[in-house]
């Protein structure tokens, strides 16, 4: 095999040295600058990729300190204005709020002095406000007065004469909180007298004419005398009223009429659905009761959300509040706002103050994150311009995505870009969405890329080319070592056999007659065997170039087929074979050539026989059938595989049973007779098993020679 390589090699220098010259090297030295080519523009892609996403962020980062300037611009406006020079200025906090809760991305607003409790301003209608005291001209007489009329209540519980004293008191004083006190105790000792009606009266008027009023404690005057009331209509047996009232008093609750802290509305809203409960189970119009029912539903829902504001506001005195103030003192231009950011209990706080001009303190607000997250900067992502290859995401400072696809590996990571001021704090992360897209999008349309290809191609195709020629150039030198081999075996056989026959005869060792003329006759038939190997391979040259010629003459192929197997049952060589002959009358004459037929079937008679090497019988017949005459020969020899049905009519080739035998051919015999037949206008089928024998079929059709 390997000294059939260096000659296969050596045989086509020629083709090779061509090859490598014209196309290996060229294409090398092309595609090695192409690579080059490809890899500089590979960086130039990775570099405008990253420009572009630098442009994009900073595009975003501009968007979103335009919005937050603008709420710092009406912080600053609100704080030099001369709503804050008191904290009762409560007429400005309609306009003031309205500059605020119009505005979508804010969460809250907080107004902070020095000593005092943040007010809430689009939560707390106005600030909560401490008792007043009576003055100090009137501390003496009033307060004999109001323990007298305490004594009155408490001790001698004499209701009648306790509300005298509290009523005239409410007639003499100037105070609007006192005076409301006093309405608040005669209505009280009214009710103590049940006189329901003139004590709901009396609570009636608080509500209407004292709606700011707060007790000594600090409770609006207004929100008890509704719980009295509706205390007086359950009393009194008129619970449609008392459900009513109770309703009415939730609502103001719920509406924030009144200004309260976080305990006192859970308090009193608390009290006000327990007097809803207490009258839905004591009234007995059962529409009302189902409507009643309805109506509560929905308000317990508006409850709750206040209670969860009132958590946010909790939240935001705890956690944003005591750290904005040391900011904003700390700042040298009072007018120039703080922004502060805070993450905590998986929440984050984005708070703004800016410093008041009239009074130590500040006002602030604190962004809806959520809100900002989803319709702003979604939006605003979207509608950058990026192109199918990259995605941006933000994530926060630990890593951990709050908007955009979480999955994206790091690797693909273009460029990470964070907000001014790391506010708000995350950081824009920039994506290739797919690792081949940079190399293969852009490669694409570059000239190289095609070049490369191409020259790729070609080398592949010239490999291809080179290989296929060698191994062409190998098969057929096995086929000719094959081949010599067996024509060297097919002439050395019988010119052994003639040349020991001859030694013999010349040496005059040969006396009897009889062995005389058998020694001739196997002489006589060794030549016929060389003569025929010699006509095979001429006339396989013959074809093998065009210039075989056929005489074709009407021939009776039964006395034909008779001839050849009586011949060859005389050769000495065919010893022992039995041949079966099934031959009717009446076959009729066939244009044929007679020699070129006759060593066709002198060819399958021989290959039945090689390759019998157990079992020499063998079965030849002749027949008409529809228009056709078949010749067939049978045999029981070792048969040959499916596989190699297609190939046993190839020249030069054997199959790997017959391979196996001692006795090996040319591999040509079957090539003529294929050739020979379809000459004829026939056609040769083949049936074989494996290990039982094989039936050459030769068909000629008497009509379309």
């Amino acid at each position: 095999m390997l000294e059939n390589l260096k000659i296969a090699l050596k045989k086509q220098r020629r083709l090779l040295v061509t090859f490598l010259l014209a196309v290996f090297l060229p294409s090398l030295l092309l595609g090695i600058f192409g690579i080059r080519s490809i890899r500089n523009e590979r960086y130039k892609q990775a570099r405008q990729l990253e420009l572009d996403h630098r442009r994009a962020a900073e595009s975003l980062r501009t968007q979103v300190s335009s919005v937050f300037r603008d709420l710092e611009q009406i912080l600053q406006n609100l704080a030099q204005s001369s709503a804050f020079k008191e904290m009762g200025g409560v007429a400005s906090a309609g306009s003031i709020r309205a500059r605020l809760e119009n505005n979508p991305l804010v969460e809250s607003a907080f107004i902070c002095f020095e000593g005092e409790e943040p007010w809430f301003l689009l939560f707390q209608p106005r600030p909560t406000r401490t008792a007043s005291r009576p003055t100090a001209s009137m501390a003496g007489p009033f307060q004999e007065a109001l323990d007298k009329g305490g004594a009155y209540e408490f001790v001698d519980k004499d209701y009648e004469k306790a509300a005298a004293v509290y009523g005239d008191l409410a007639r003499r004083a100037n105070d609007r909180d006192f005076q409301a006190r006093m309405l608040h105790e005669q209505s009280r000792c009214l009710m103590k007298l049940k006189r329901y009606a003139q004590a709901i009266v009396g609570y009636d008027r608080i509500s209407r004419d004292f709606p700011d009023s707060i007790s000594a404690s600090g409770i609006p005057l207004a929100l008890t005398s509704g719980l009295m009331k509706i205390q007086c209509y359950g009393d009194e047996g008129d619970h449609p009223n008392a459900l009513k009232a109770s309703f009415g008093l939730f609502e103001a609750i719920i509406e924030m009429r009144w200004s309260l802290n976080e305990v006192q509305f859970r308090t009193y809203g608390g009290l006000a659905e327990e007097r809803i409960e207490e009258a839905l189970a004591k009234t007995r119009d059962l529409e009302l009761v189902k409507s009643g029912k309805s109506q509560l539903d929905k308000l317990k829902g508006l409850f709750q959300e206040k209670l969860e504001q009132w958590k946010l506001i909790g939240d935001i005195k705890r956690e944003v509040i005591p750290d904005l103030w040391p900011r904003v003192s700390a700042l040298p231009d009072a007018s120039t706002p703080v922004r502060y950011a805070k993450a905590e209990k998986a929440k984050l706080f984005l708070a703004i103050a800016v410093s008041l001009s009239d009074k130590p303190g500040f006002i602030g607000l604190t962004v809806k994150t959520d809100y900002f997250l989803r319709h702003v900067l979604a939006g605003w992502m979207s509608s950058i311009r990026l192109n199918d290859r990259a995605d941006l995401v933000l994530s926060d400072l630990d890593g951990n995505v709050v908007l955009g696809n979480p999955d994206h590996p790091a690797e693909l990571r273009t460029v990470t870009e964070f907000f001014a001021g790391n506010f708000p704090p995350w950081k824009m992360e920039f994506y290739r969405t797919k690792a081949v897209d940079l190399e293969m999008r852009s490669l694409k349309s570059n000239f190289y890329f095609w070049t490369v290809l191409t020259l790729v191609v070609i080398l592949t195709f010239g490999t291809v080319l080179i290989i296929r020629t060698i191994a062409q150039e190998l098969d057929i030198l096995r086929l000719k070592s094959d081949f010599v081999s067996s024509v060297s075996h097919e002439f050395k056989t019988p010119l052994t056999s003639m040349k020991a026959l001859l030694e013999r005869l010349q040496d005059d060792k040969v006396h009897d007659r009889d062995r005389m003329k058998q020694y001739f006759s196997l002489l006589s038939q060794n030549a016929d065997r060389l003569i025929r190997l010699v006509k095979n391979l001429l006339d396989f040259s013959k074809i093998e170039e065009g210039k075989k010629e056929y005489d074709l003459r009407p021939t009776d192929i039964a006395e034909l087929v008779t001839q050849e197997v009586r011949d060859f049952e005389k050769q000495e060589f065919h010893s022992g074979v039995e041949i079966r002959a099934a031959i009717p009358e009446g076959i009729p004459l066939l244009m044929a050539d007679r020699e070129a037929l006759s060593q066709a079937i002198h060819n399958l008679l021989d290959n039945a026989v090689k390759f019998s090497p157990e079992r020499k019988g063998i079965e030849v017949s002749v027949r008409k059938e529809e228009g056709s005459i078949i010749i067939e020969v049978a045999d029981q020899g070792i048969g040959i595989p499916p596989d190699e049905l297609e190939r046993i009519f190839d020249k030069f080739y054997q199959g790997q049973n017959a391979v196996r035998q001692i006795a090996k051919g040319t591999g040509l015999g079957l090539t003529l007779v294929k050739y020979t037949v379809e000459a004829h206008g026939g056609r040769v089928l083949v049936r074989s098993r494996v290990g039982e024998g094989t039936t050459f079929s030769l068909v000629f059709p008497i009509k379309k020679q």
